[in-house]
């Protein structure tokens, strides 16, 4: 199967006490629902896997990727933004989200292969930590993998802005994993084409996998 995989991960989660835990965990489910629903994405077709402080996820083979990475991400932005603004005495939910597409399996455990393999090594870089670290004007950090960002970044479908991306090579088990980094969200702001030609499928069973499509045909 070739499948899109999406990770999540809480910052600083193991430095929370047992009831901010708890409470933190909470908000990250608002928050991913959140944007799923005003993605239009329906996240009850996601094989998911949670993590404790965090979840993996496979979506469903018709989801239009493109559109997950540019709004569904910019959507977990705003949502993340808003708790901020609205829950101000709560430990503030900071997040890094790894995006990577390849070939799955469904395995007793949860996904298996190399797709679940590299977006998790991307999630959890010190890369990727530190970008977050250091980002003080967004509560995401969004990393993908070179592949997804050859294939669904550059093309720039649904505004999003290669340049807003930067190179970052992650090196975990004496393997190098290639990727890119954006704070915040992943589109030019406020561009017209943003949400143009929004797509009918995105993982509701109604769309045809844009991206898979793409690949066969070349």
């Amino acid at each position: 199967m070739y499948r899109l995989a999406v990770a999540v991960d809480i910052e600083n989660y193991s430095r929370l006490d047992t009831l901010d835990q708890s409470l933190i965990q909470t908000r990250l489910s608002e928050v991913l629902d959140f944007a799923a629903r005003h993605a239009g994405l329906a996240r009850d077709r996601w094989h998911r896997q949670l993590r404790g402080d965090g979840e993996l996820a496979v979506l469903p083979p018709d989801v239009d990727v493109a559109w997950v990475v540019a709004e569904f991400t910019e959507q977990l932005v705003t949502a993340l933004a808003d708790l901020r603004r609205a829950n101000s005495t709560e430990p503030a939910l900071r997040i890094r989200v790894a995006m990577h597409h390849g070939t799955v399996a469904m395995g007793h455990f949860g996904p298996a292969g190399d797709t679940p393999v590299i977006t998790c090594r991307l999630l959890d870089s010190d890369n990727a930590r530190n970008a977050l670290t250091d980002e003080t004007s967004t509560d995401l950090v969004l990393v993908v993998s070179e592949q997804l960002y050859q294939e669904v970044v550059a093309s720039r479908f649904y505004g999003l802005a290669p340049d807003r991306f930067r190179p970052t090579l992650v090196s975990a088990k004496d393997k190098d994993y290639a990727g890119y980094l954006c704070s915040g969200t992943p589109r030019t702001p406020d561009r017209p084409d943003n949400r143009a030609s929004r797509p009918s499928g995105n993982g509701n069973g109604n769309g045809n996998g844009n991206v898979r499509r793409m690949r066969e045909a070349g």
